[in-house]
């Protein structure tokens, strides 16, 4: 079974345990409530920057949304 795992999946996994101690994560559907599921990655940055989500990791990249400074 080994074979046939997602190396990229498994080394995220890794990480997210060494920085919080916790060696799992949930794999949900990704999309804003009432709008359908994200299907490309303009659409997976669209829902970032529209939701309450605070990082996105997609392929090769991990992307965090910047807070905007309150005035």
């Amino acid at each position: 079974m080994l074979g046939n795992e997602n190396k990229m999946y498994r080394e995220l996994i890794k990480e997210i345990k060494k920085e919080t101690g916790i060696g799992g994560i949930v794999n949900t559907s990704f999309n804003k409530h009432g709008v359908p599921i994200v299907m490309d990655p303009d659409y997976a940055i669209w829902t970032l920057l529209n939701t309450g989500a605070e990082y996105l990791a997609i392929g090769n990249f991990f992307v965090e949304k910047i807070k905007k400074a309150k005035h």
